[in-house]
């Protein structure tokens, strides 16, 4: 049943995020705690649904307590993943959210109307190379690395249970 629920919403979420409303909508926060909110559901009922699979289908694995082991390291693993992209892309905004690299200055007191070329001034503030930069470009390097780590163990734990699954014993 939670293997059902979890493929349902799975397929429910693209459907739901082709109605969301615009980035700058009013309502847009509550789509996304909705939206985060089925996607970690199912998420969990998957894991749920293959966790009482390995463990109550003795016969599909040549050794059970091994394919058990490596799937509770694949979810460790992912979930410290998610952790941790998650933590680098809040630490990125954190750290840029107030940074400003151009403004557009009008001057006070002018006319009410329409605003002509010579009442604009334009001011760019730069940087050698600022702090900000410098993480984004380590930040996003970091995010690589640990999502090719991920890949490699998520394809090498699948490896390993499909070979577990292979060599089950013949009935």
């Amino acid at each position: 049943m939670l293997g059902l629920i979890a493929c349902v919403v799975a397929w429910a979420q693209p459907l739901g995020a082709v109605f969301r409303c615009h980035p700058d909508h009013k309502a847009r926060p509550i789509f996304n705690i909705v939206h985060g909110f089925f996607g970690a559901g199912a998420w969990l009922c998957a894991v749920a649904a293959i966790m009482i699979a390995v463990v109550h289908f003795k016969g599909m694995f040549s050794d059970r307590d091994a394919a058990l082991g490596l799937y509770i390291a694949f979810v460790a693993i992912a979930g410290l993943t998610i952790i941790a992209m998650e933590a680098l892309t809040f630490k990125v905004w954190w750290t840029g959210r107030r940074r400003v690299s151009e403004m557009e200055m009008v001057r006070v007191g002018g006319s009410s109307g329409t605003a002509v070329s010579e009442d604009i001034e334009k001011v760019t503030v730069e940087c050698s190379q600022p702090h900000s930069q410098i993480y984004d470009f380590q930040a996003q390097r970091l995010q690589w690395f640990i999502l090719l780590f991920f890949l490699v163990v998520a394809i090498g734990t699948a490896v390993a249970i499909s070979i577990l699954i292979g060599l089950k014993p013949k009935l």
